[in-house]
């Protein structure tokens, strides 16, 4: 083998496996989970919170979800919840609720946003900040339609205590963008992306289950947590 051919193909074998781990990294806070990390590619989304006990694998196509807890060697399937979920509530009524667009929004983590209002029956809900341009410069087309088919929610203001808590339904995301910033009815800010990066490395294992690891139901999981000697 000539010295070219040969210096060729050790740079392809070093910088395939990058090529392969590598995604679309969004990092964001929300109120009621802390900071997140989430790398996309394509129909897979893998998610790490705050604390690092676990991290979430998920594939849109195959529409599968799995938590992994590394500490146990352990991995909840939760495909069929979600399965179910998605049965259960598979129409969206959007009609009680008002959708105002405001205009230009502020810029975040680099990207121009657009501002929208949601109202019901003239009372603000919320107010999202979102971005077209950042679904297409990121190609996360897959991501939106995946998230809106595997978690599709129904709008039922009137069985609510808050006719709110639904209002975010009423956004189409898929045509608007995606949100990048929310600000609640009090006003409080309830997430936020801080950074976007593309081609971003993978946490080791990537988006696939760890081999070795058991996998069990997730009932499984919660008789194993309501066990008396459970720590």
């Amino acid at each position: 083998m000539n010295k070219t051919l040969f210096v060729t193909l050790f740079l392809f074998t070093v910088t395939l496996p990058q090529m392969t781990y590598a995604a679309t990294l969004i990092e964001s806070k929300e109120s009621n989970v802390g900071l997140q990390k989430t790398w996309i590619e394509g129909d897979r989304l893998r998610v790490t919170s705050e604390d690092g006990e676990q991290y979430m694998l998920m594939n849109f196509t195959q529409r599968t979800m799995h938590v992994v807890y590394p500490d146990k060697m352990q991995v909840m399937d939760m495909s069929n919840l979600i399965d179910s979920l998605s049965n259960d509530n598979n129409t969206r009524n959007n009609q009680v609720f008002t959708v105002e667009k405001k205009g230009k929004g502020p810029a975040v983590a680099g990207y121009q946003t657009d501002h929208y209002v949601v109202y019901h029956k003239g009372e603000r809900c919320f107010e999202s900040f979102t971005s077209l341009q950042a679904v297409k410069e990121l190609d996360l087309e897959h991501f939106i339609s995946g998230m809106n088919e595997m978690f599709p929610r129904e709008n039922t203001p009137e069985t609510n205590d808050n006719p709110c808590v639904n209002a975010e339904n009423a956004l189409e995301y898929e045509k608007i963008g995606i949100p990048l910033m929310l600000i609640e009815q009090d006003g409080s800010e309830t997430y936020s992306i801080s950074k976007f990066e593309k081609n971003a490395p993978l946490p080791a294992g990537g988006f696939s289950i760890p081999e070795g690891f058991t996998v069990i139901d997730y009932k499984q999981m919660v008789q194993q947590m309501m066990q008396p000697d459970h720590n």
